[in-house]
C-alpha cells in the first residue's frame, strides 16, 4: 500500500522534541527525577528505623515520633520539589503543542486540494493530527509522561541499589524485568503503528456517516433517493468492521501484559525465595522489613514504567507522522515572478487534461479554448461534466495533468499561487462560511 506521509526518523523526531524544551523544563525535569528517587529511599529506610526502634528493647514512644516527624519534615521538601517541578512545566509543555499546532493548522489551511480530495491521504493525515489534539496524549502526553519516567526510573535506581545489599542477581532481574516491559511496549506500538492507518480510515468514516445521518440538509436526498438503508448498511459495515479491529489490537495487548506480569512474578518470587533464607540464617526484622518494602516498591514502579513506556512508544508513532507531515511540501510548485494585475486577464486553456488522485478516468480530455479580456462565457453541461473542475485547474487548486493554462499568453505556472489567486473571486456549491471577517 502507497504511503502519502513519511513519518520522521524516531532519532530526528526524539532530537526535535527534546530540543522542543528549554532549559529550564529541563531543569525541571532533572530535579523531578531526583527528589522522586530521593522519596523511594527516604520512605524504604524510614520504615525501616520504625521497625527497628518497635521490635528493640527500649519501649520508649519519644525516639519513634522524632523518626516520623523526621521523616514528615524531609519527605514534604522532596514532595513539594516533586510536585512542583513537574507543575510549573505544564504550560510551557502546552505552548509546545500550540505552536505545533499552528503550524499544523497552517499546512492544512495551504496545501493543495488535490490532498483534501485523496481518502487515503486524509487518514493518514488523521494520525498527525491526533499527536495534537488533546493535552493527555500524542506529544503533549509523551511530556506529561516523561517527568513521570524520569521519576520512577530514579527511584527504581535508588530501590535498586538497596536490593544488590540483599543479592547481586537481584539486580539482573530487575534489569531484565524493565526491558522485558520495553520489549513489550514496543511490540504493542509496532503492532498498533500497523493498524493505525486503518484503524483512522474507520474512524473518519464512522464520523462521516454519523453527520451526514444527523445533517437534515442532506435528508431531502436521502429520502429521494432512497439511501436511508445503505447509509444504515455503510455505518453498520464500518462499526463491525472498527470494533473487530479495537478486539484484535487489545487482544494482542492482552497476552502480551500477561507476560509482563509474569516476569515481575517471577522476581517477586526470586527475591522472597531469598528472604525467606536471610530469615532463617538470623537476618533482623528491621532489614527484612526494608527488603520486602523495597520489593513491593519495585514491583509498582516497574509496573508504571511499562505502562508509561507502552503509552509513550504507543504515541510517538503518531508524533512522527506528525513531524513527518509537517516537513512535506504540499504546495504547488509556483515562480516568484509577479503577475501585473492593472492588465485585464486573457484566458487559454491548451489541450487540456485531467484527473483526480486514485482515479483511471480523464475528467477533462484535450480541452481548448480562448477567452478574451472583458468576455463572459458561461460553462453549461450536466452533473459530472468537469465545470467545477475546470475552474479549480484555472484557480491554481489544481495543475493540469497535461496540456497548458495561459494568462496573457503566459503559463500560470510562472506566476506566484497568491497573485493567480488573488484574480479570482470563487463561490463553490458547498460553502461553510467563517464565524470572522474576511476583509
Amino acid at each position: 500500500m502507497r504511503k502519502f506521509i513519511q513519518d520522521c526518523p524516531a532519532p530526528v523526531a526524539r532530537r526535535k522534541m527534546w530540543n522542543a524544551l528549554a532549559w529550564p523544563q529541563k531543569v525541571q525535569l532533572v530535579l523531578h527525577s531526583l527528589a522522586g528517587g530521593a522519596l523511594a529511599a527516604i520512605e524504604v529506610f524510614a520504615l525501616r528505623y520504625v521497625t527497628r526502634l518497635l521490635s528493640g528493647s527500649n519501649s520508649e514512644l519519644q525516639p519513634i515520633f522524632f523518626v516520623i516527624g523526621g521523616y514528615a519534615a524531609i519527605a514534604s521538601l522532596y514532595k513539594v520539589l516533586h510536585n512542583q517541578s513537574r507543575a510549573l512545566s505544564y504550560a510551557s509543555v502546552n505552548a509546545i503543542r500550540m505552536d505545533e499546532m499552528t503550524n499544523l493548522v497552517s499546512q492544512v489551511m495551504t496545501m493543495d486540494l488535490k490532498y483534501y480530495e485523496n481518502p487515503a491521504f486524509m487518514d493518514e493525515m488523521e494520525a498527525a493530527m491526533d499527536a495534537l489534539r488533546s493535552t493527555d496524549s500524542g506529544l503533549e502526553g509523551i511530556y506529561h509522561r516523561l517527568f513521570s519516567i524520569a521519576s520512577d526510573l530514579a527511584a527504581w535506581l535508588a530501590l535498586s541499589l538497596i536490593m544488590v545489599s540483599l543479592s547481586p542477581w537481584l539486580l539482573v532481574f530487575l534489569v531484565l524485568a524493565v526491558l522485558a516491559h520495553i520489549y513489550a511496549a514496543q511490540l504493542v506500538a509496532n503492532f498498533r503503528g500497523k493498524i493505525r492507518e486503518e484503524l483512522n480510515s474507520c474512524e473518519r468514516r464512522i464520523r462521516v456517516y454519523g453527520e451526514r445521518a444527523t445533517d437534515f440538509s442532506y435528508g431531502k436526498d436521502t429520502r429521494l433517493f432512497g439511501m436511508t438503508a445503505l447509509i444504515s448498511r455503510y455505518f453498520k459495515d464500518e462499526i463491525q468492521r472498527f470494533l473487530k479491529l479495537a478486539k484484535f489490537y487489545f487482544g494482542v495487548d492482552s497476552r502480551v501484559n500477561l507476560l509482563r506480569a509474569l516476569a515481575l512474578v517471577a522476581g517477586d518470587a526470586f527475591a522472597f525465595l531469598l528472604l525467606v533464607r536471610r530469615v532463617q540464617a538470623g537476618m533482623p526484622l528491621d532489614w527484612f522489613v526494608l527488603y520486602l518494602s523495597t520489593m513491593a516498591s519495585l514491583t509498582l514502579i516497574i509496573m508504571r514504567l511499562g505502562n508509561d513506556l507502552s503509552f509513550v512508544l504507543r504515541e510517538f508513532k503518531d508524533v512522527q507522522t506528525t513531524y513527518g507531515f509537517l516537513s512535506m511540501s504540499l504546495i504547488s510548485a509556483s515562480s516568484s515572478n509577479r503577475f501585473q494585475t492593472d492588465v485585464p486577464p486573457s484566458i487559454t486553456f491548451e489541450n487540456v487534461s485531467f484527473r483526480y488522485p486514485n482515479t483511471e478516468q480523464n475528467v477533462l480530455e484535450g480541452l481548448s479554448f480562448h477567452l478574451d479580456a472583458g468576455k463572459r462565457l458561461a460553462l453549461v453541461g450536466v452533473n459530472g461534466a468537469g465545470k467545477t473542475t475546470l475552474i479549480k485547474l484555472l484557480t491554481g487548486l489544481y495543475r493540469p495533468d497535461s496540456g497548458r493554462i495561459l494568462i496573457n499568453g503566459i503559463d500560470y505556472r510562472e506566476f506566484s499561487l497568491e497573485d493567480l489567486r488573488r484574480l479570482f473571486a470563487v463561490v463553490f456549491q458547498e460553502v461553510e462560511p467563517i464565524a470572522v471577517t474576511v476583509a
